[in-house]
């Protein structure tokens, strides 16, 4: 431990020593380490005991709701939630981002349902299965057509190829 954290610990330990008679470091720091991890939650994840009702974002945001982030926050279980082919679930923990299974780019929305968890790999394989690899320098946006649905798609030939399709934790095999 470093001698400035030192310092902080027995500063603690003295301003706590009334409802911490002994001044035990594993409880100050487990309170510690509690009070980071609901700030780091709450600025991260929108995690709050009283959330105020959340509003739509204007089409074409990139912004994902507050309410969005917490529930695919649970829904995943704060891991990534990619499948392999044989079903098997990354367990990654640490890097995660929000992943839009129908991506922003072809028109995906920011909903709890379009969105999941992916570790920063999984998530960059994704992308790559449907846009491509990623050209350094290059910036400019997919080709995109309208599909007999309806829906936005890009013009890509790895979007409809076997390896493109993908599921996510809780879903399914098609």
């Amino acid at each position: 431990m470093s001698a400035p954290t030192h310092q902080k610990l027995r500063q603690a330990q003295e301003l706590l020593r009334r409802e911490i008679p002994d001044g035990d470091p594993d409880t100050i720091i487990g309170k510690g380490l509690a009070l980071l991890l609901e700030d780091v939650a709450r600025r991260k994840l929108a995690a709050t005991a009283k959330p105020r009702p959340g509003c739509r974002p204007s089409t074409g945001s990139r912004h994902v709701p507050a309410h969005v982030k917490r529930a695919v926050w649970l829904r995943d279980g704060a891991q990534c939630a990619f499948l392999s082919a044989r079903g098997r679930r990354c367990t990654e923990r640490v890097f995660l981002e929000f992943h839009h299974r129908e991506p922003y780019a072809i028109g995906g929305e920011a909903t709890a349902a379009n969105i999941s968890l992916r570790c920063r790999a999984h998530n960059s394989y994704e992308s790559e299965l449907v846009f491509g690899p990623a050209e350094p320098g290059a910036t400019s946006v997919p080709e995109r057509k309208r599909s007999e649905s309806g829906r936005v798609v890009p013009v890509s030939p790895r979007l409809n190829s076997p390896r493109g399709e993908f599921q996510t934790a809780g879903q399914a095999p098609s």
